[in-house]
């Protein structure tokens, strides 16, 4: 919207801004409903400084009942922060409208602000700010740095150095190469390495098998098998290296193995034999 649709949208609306003066916002006898109530009015007055909604109509804009506005108009009325006028039928004597008025009359006067002085006077953080911050209980987001030569030498925290990845593992680096080798996908290197290496520390793994030598036997034996597979030859359902170790995929031997082609990938023993690297 333009400017001039603004405007012109908040002359027919009842004004752009609702205003709630200090005097009403200071009112400790006041709820906040009461002074959102009186930001409401002031929104919905004319140029006539007044407004005529019902109850119900201001209910509405703060989600209250129109009981309970009544209640607050009553209150705001008492504390001398509107006034409101009744315009009755002069046959019937009912009420047909009901002008509403926000005035300061209170007498209190216009609350001091003490915390921020008028333009030019006393600008800057005032002197022992921080004092007057620490009584209040108020956190500053910046305390002031300590001044002079006893402040204290501050150093910087280090930043702390990311861990390399392992190239090569630390449990059997030549299996794991001659594994590495064999495997079709030579992707990820880095996670293969970790979960090579966490093989020999699994308890139930080693329970299973009770020696190193026979899980690497087990190892080989499950790579051949898939190696061989149809799906593998073609290049389907490969998983990484680091997957395949992690989930124990050596121990699936539901795949059907067929015969390998006549042209096969060197890394692929020819005899029966099972290679251990």
């Amino acid at each position: 919207m333009t400017r001039d649709e603004i405007a012109g949208a908040s002359r027919a609306e009842g004004g752009m801004f609702a205003v709630i003066p200090a005097v009403v916002m200071k009112d400790q006898a006041l709820s906040m409903s009461a002074r959102m109530l009186y930001g409401i009015i002031t929104w919905r007055c004319n140029s006539d400084s007044k407004c005529w909604p019902t109850n119900r109509a201001l209910g509405e804009d703060l989600g209250l009942s129109a009981k309970r506005v009544s209640s607050l108009l009553a209150l705001l009325e008492a504390q001398g922060h509107i006034e409101m006028e009744t315009v009755c039928d002069p046959e019937t004597g009912q009420i047909v409208r009901r002008y509403i008025y926000p005035i300061v009359k209170s007498g209190r006067g216009i609350p001091k602000n003490e915390d921020t002085p008028p333009q030019g006077q006393g600008e800057g953080i005032p002197e022992n700010a921080e004092e007057k911050y620490k009584e209040e209980n108020i956190n500053l987001d910046h305390p002031l740095p300590p001044q002079g030569d006893s402040a204290p030498d501050v150093q910087q925290p280090k930043p702390k150095r990311k861990r390399a990845p392992k190239s090569a593992p630390s449990w059997m680096p030549e299996k794991f190469e001659g594994f590495w080798t064999a495997y079709p996908r030579d992707e990820d290197r880095a996670r293969a390495v970790e979960q090579w290496d966490k093989l020999p520390h699994d308890r139930e793994l080693m329970g299973r098998y009770g020696s190193e030598d026979a899980l690497l036997h087990d190892i080989a034996l499950g790579l051949k098998i898939h190696l061989e597979c149809e799906d593998w030859r073609e290049g389907r359902g490969i998983p990484y290296a680091f997957r395949w170790l992690r989930d124990r995929r050596w121990l699936e031997k539901r795949k059907t193995v067929r015969p390998a082609p006549e042209a096969r990938p060197a890394r692929v023993v020819d005899s029966g034999e099972v290679p251990v690297w």
